[in-house]
């Protein structure tokens, strides 16, 4: 099961959609279509910076979108040379 933080900022965690590994293709493919956002702002210390999710990879669409609604999405740090 997935949490996430409340909207309004409390520490208090909501439960949301539940994603397993017998129902993964199916849950990606039902969330895709209920969410259909293409460009995601990613927020690191660094600086912020947009992505744009293309729909020719459904399922990756979905599974990106669904980490980042669900605050699980965690990105690296990138270290400039």
């Amino acid at each position: 099961m997935w949490y996430r933080k409340k909207p309004d900022g409390t520490n208090k965690n909501i439960l949301t959609d539940t994603i397993n590994n017998k129902n993964t293709v199916s849950f990606l493919k039902n969330y895709g279509k209920g969410n259909p956002e293409i460009d995601i702002l990613i927020e690191t210390r660094m600086d912020n910076f947009e992505i744009r999710l293309y729909k020719d990879t459904p399922l990756h669409r979905a599974n990106f979108v669904f980490l980042k609604k669900t605050d699980t999405l965690t990105i690296p740090v990138f270290i400039e040379l």
